[in-house]
């Protein structure tokens, strides 16, 4: 606990093992829109995990593969949410079951992009690889972003600032639907309309359960000030 109270205020180093130097900071991060453990949120979690992940796994082109993916997804959190169900009483639980359903819930709509565009052209498997590295990397991008918030005060309940989205922030998941897009239009999905609809809107939804994840931060702050 002493390791990550008050330490220098100057001090923006941002990395996994130090994401907080002030320990004001770090409680009104986790207090900010504070969730409240629910059986019910779980339960429909996994069914619309299910009913946006089964039609992906199941239809189209490389369905031998993604159905074994998703399907043993499917499985595992399904066990998961189980004993998340029988352990509401710890936070941390549900916190870190919010991050993992929103990262699997943007993987199936990358996922599902991919899918969409090769039913058309299928992708090399650079491309497959280069969006996946991109995919990981916003994420990753992303929860460091918020570390940066959390050392600047961005989550005090008196800070009389205007809370803007940060153009930084746009500018992160603008480039990564730019990368994926001109992957996709270099596969020719763009010959057909409807296609390069539902691509966009599948990678524009695969964006939107990114902001989800934050709540790998926000498990890691908790477990710190528990320790």
């Amino acid at each position: 606990m002493r390791s990550i109270i008050w330490l220098n205020k100057k001090q923006e180093v941002i990395s996994i093992k130090n994401i907080i130097n002030n320990y004001e900071n770090a409680i009104n991060y986790i207090e900010f829109n504070k969730e409240e453990p629910s059986k019910n949120a779980i339960i429909k979690s996994n069914i619309l995990l299910c009913l946006f992940s089964i039609p992906i796994a199941v239809l189209g082109v490389y369905s031998e593969i993604t159905s074994i993916i998703i399907i043993s997804m499917l499985t595992m959190i399904g066990l998961w949410s189980i004993y998340i169900l029988n352990n509401l009483d710890k936070r941390k639980n549900y916190v870190i079951f919010l991050a993992i359903i929103s990262f699997c819930l943007s993987f199936v709509f990358l996922l599902g992009a991919f899918k969409t565009a090769s039913a058309v052209k299928e992708l090399n498997f650079f491309s497959f690889i280069l969006c996946l590295a991109l995919y990981l990397g916003t994420i990753l991008i992303y929860n460091l972003y918020i570390a940066r918030l959390i050392n600047k005060g961005y989550f005090n309940p008196n800070n009389n600032k205007k809370r803007k989205v940060n153009v930084s922030l746009i500018m992160l998941f603008s480039v990564f639907g730019l990368v994926v897009g001109k992957l996709i239009s270099n596969s020719n999905v763009g010959n057909d309309t409807a296609f390069t609809i539902l691509t966009y809107c599948q990678v524009a939804l695969c964006l939107a359960f990114i902001l989800g994840t934050h709540n790998f931060i926000k498990y890691y702050v908790i477990v710190k000030l528990d320790n």
